[in-house]
């Protein structure tokens, strides 16, 4: 169940560990050996992206630079995380439903997106993305918020708020209670898996 530290915007904040992911996404200038240095301080994975030029950094606590994957379609890259796939996008490749049906088909869990839908998520395409694939998304922003499958909301209505913590928000994804909703509703099977899979919607 990885710990997902949602940074604020406009500066990154003391190094802090107990997470298994830092995620900054900011309209500030990048500097790499920053970054890099501040993943090494915290021991915490950092995946960072320039909203406005869409330049992405990633550094693990090694700290190494991340084995990342350009996207064929949409504009964003494919990122592993302990075993499973994440997928940052630029919010404008949303508004075309085959992009995170691909994605979904083929293998990735967690959909991240810089969007502001703050008086009705429900009008956010990576909401509407996630009720129909069955995945994670999280939405950054001024109000960061998880989407989830309304099956595995308690309030189900798929969006919850992030927790509130020093330098920004806790989000906790629980893999397990995705692959529960997946046995429950197996809507997969009738998304015609093989037609996807049979392109490589991303290249090493």
């Amino acid at each position: 169940m990885p710990n997902i530290w949602v940074l604020k915007p406009e500066e990154l904040p003391p190094p802090q560990s107990g997470y298994d992911l830092a995620l900054w996404c900011t309209h500030n200038h990048m500097s790499a050996t920053k970054v890099r240095t501040w993943a090494g301080w915290s021991e915490t994975a950092i995946i960072a992206r320039n909203v406005d030029s869409g330049v992405m950094l990633a550094f693990d606590s090694e700290p190494s630079e991340w084995v990342g994957t350009e996207l064929v379609v949409g504009a964003g890259k494919v990122w592993r995380m302990d075993n499973h796939y994440m997928a940052w996008l630029d919010a404008n490749a949303l508004n075309t439903p085959e992009v995170g049906r691909a994605l979904a088909l083929a293998g990735i869990e967690v959909v991240v997106a810089h969007s502001d839908f703050q008086s009705n998520p429900f009008l956010d395409p990576l909401w509407r993305v996630v009720q129909s694939e069955q995945i994670f998304g999280l939405a950054l922003g001024n109000v960061p918020r998880l989407y989830l499958p309304c099956e595995a909301d308690p309030d189900e209505d798929g969006v919850q708020e992030l927790d509130p913590v020093p330098g920004g928000f806790r989000a906790t994804l629980s893999f397990r209670d995705l692959l529960s909703v997946r046995r429950l509703l197996a809507i997969h099977h009738g998304l015609r898996p093989g037609l996807y899979n049979s392109f490589p919607w991303w290249t090493t």
